[in-house]
C-alpha cells in the first residue's frame, strides 16, 4: 500500500473536500490585475495622444500618432 493511503487510513478526521470553484474565485484578483495591467500598457499611448490633442486644441480627428 502507498504510504499516503496508510497515513489517510490512520487519521480519524474526515477528509475536507474543497470545491473547485473556490480555487477559481481565488484567482479572480490575479487575472483582473493582469488584464488591467495589459490594458494600461497598450492603452496609455492612445490616452497620451488624446489628452495632448485636447491641450493643444488640435482641430478634428487627425489620427492617433501624429
Amino acid at each position: 500500500m502507498h504510504p499516503s493511503f496508510i497515513r489517510l487510513a490512520a487519521t480519524q478526521r474526515p477528509i475536507k473536500v474543497i470545491p473547485q470553484y473556490k480555487y477559481y474565485l481565488r484567482r479572480i484578483p490575479d487575472v483582473g490585475l493582469w488584464f488591467s495591467g495589459i490594458a494600461a500598457f497598450f492603452g496609455w499611448p492612445h490616452v497620451w495622444v488624446w489628452v495632448s490633442n485636447k491641450i493643444e486644441d488640435a482641430p478634428g480627428n487627425r489620427g492617433m500618432f501624429y
